[in-house]
């Protein structure tokens, strides 16, 4: 409450949390969208396979699943800082076993399970501390500033992890370090600068503890509900899986071609700088759910597009035009499922590990299926065919889809406690 009373600054304490917060994710994604261009090239380099090679980078998923499903009853009243602290703490071994150990297939693995756990502890932090600091309203506005840090540090990754490879296989592996020790140094200051904020529900949280079959009980109650717009959100991380696993393969491709194409994932990543900051706008204007369906077909075609361009630089500018669609689809729909984390109460931990498990389970498929499809028709055109996929999911969603989902509130609550 102390950082609320002396708060002079126009601008409103929350708004100070989530943007100090986002600065923070800004280092921890930036470390991580280094690693996530350079994984796959160390990978690809000893396995010589981009099946083989998408199949280790999927692996890192199998654990996140696995994270989703126990974090709900093993932490469930633990507050954002404890995930971010152990997202940044576990996410520092990443680099480490790639500069330290064989590169041999059962080192990758070892490194994408520890990709796999950090990425999930980063992914619980932020929802809750939505949870704690920005109310119901404001949710578009939280995910879309979360995702334009997010975006940003994704932007700079692909363009100076080439250089810091031309230096030297470990330079990019340093400096991974480097940002996630700033991204430290951010916790301990941000932890100074705004009161400890429980969680609404973390009372009623703590007396209740299911078993491992009672979480899956309430996934599927869940999914039951919610199931068109699940497959709307691991259909999208699939898509952005996919360009930075075969994406990335595809820009060193193309920057052979010309000194377009190695812009290709930068022009990716670029429209998630700004339209983020768009979704609280128009999404309360079109609704959350309809803006990430139609922003998700009309995006989903375009790379489709994007793929039968006969040169490089109308391949990137066409990508990057799709990706203005495709950017809005994630924060918008990652609202949508705040906001049922939200009505949902002490059931909203399983709704966080649902969500996320969403993002693992595309994890898996991305990169195997972008893999799988590369051996056939090559790296470029796998991009397009993914792309249509989406496109073709997020068309569905809007024809199927009601405007109101009402929570299975009965339902959950006849669950018995263990």
């Amino acid at each position: 409450m102390q950082a609320q009373k002396t708060n002079t600054l126009p601008i409103p304490t929350y708004m100070i949390a989530l943007l100090f917060y986002a600065v923070i994710i800004f280092f921890v994604q930036l470390s991580d969208g280094i690693m996530s261009y350079i994984a796959p090239v160390f990978i690809e380099d000893k396995v010589q396979n981009p099946l083989i090679m998408g199949a280790i980078l999927s692996s890192s998923s199998i654990f996140g699943i696995i994270c989703d499903a126990l974090f709900p009853n093993l932490f469930r009243a633990k507050r954002h800082l404890f995930f971010l602290w152990n997202t940044i703490i576990i996410a520092s071994l990443f680099p480490v076993i790639f500069l330290f150990f064989p590169h041999i297939i059962p080192s990758f693995i070892l490194a994408m399970a520890i990709w796999g756990v950090y990425f999930e502890f980063m992914l619980f932090s932020n929802s809750y501390f939505i949870e704690a600091f920005i109310s119901i309203q404001r949710h578009g506005l939280a995910w879309g500033v979360i995702s334009t840090f997010r975006a940003l540090s994704l932007f700079i990754a692909p363009l100076i992890a080439p250089y810091l490879l031309d230096k030297g296989n470990h330079h990019p592996l340093i400096m991974s370090i480097i940002f996630l020790a700033v991204g430290m140094l951010g916790i301990l200051i941000f932890k100074k600068l705004f009161p400890h904020k429980k969680r609404a529900v973390i009372n009623e949280v703590v007396s209740k503890r299911y078993s491992f079959h009672k979480e899956l009980a309430i996934w599927r109650i869940l999914f039951h509900k919610l199931w068109p717009l699940y497959i709307f959100l691991l259909s999208a991380v699939v898509l952005e899986a996919s360009m930075f696993s075969v994406g990335v393969l595809a820009t060193e491709d193309l920057r052979q071609q010309s000194v377009w194409g190695g812009s290709l994932l930068a022009a990716h990543v670029l429209p998630n700088i700004f339209t983020g900051l768009m979704v609280q706008k128009l999404g309360s204007q079109l609704g959350k759910k309809k803006l990430a369906f139609y922003a998700g077909g009309i995006g989903g075609v375009l790379f489709f597009v994007a793929t039968q361009m006969p040169t490089p630089m109308l391949m990137v500018l066409t990508v990057f035009v799709a990706s203005c669609f495709t950017s809005i689809t994630y924060p918008a729909i990652m609202a949508v499922m705040q906001d049922y984390v939200s009505r949902l109460g002490s059931f909203g931990s399983e709704m966080v590990g649902l969500q996320n498990a969403a993002g693992s389970m595309a994890y898996i498929i991305g990169p195997t299926l972008a893999g799988g499809l590369s051996l056939f028709f090559g790296n470029v055109p796998t991009i397009g065919m993914i792309g249509l996929l989406f496109g073709l999911v997020s068309l569905l969603n809007v024809l199927i889809v009601p405007r109101k989902i009402k929570m299975p509130q009965k339902a959950l609550i006849g669950l018995p406690i263990e």
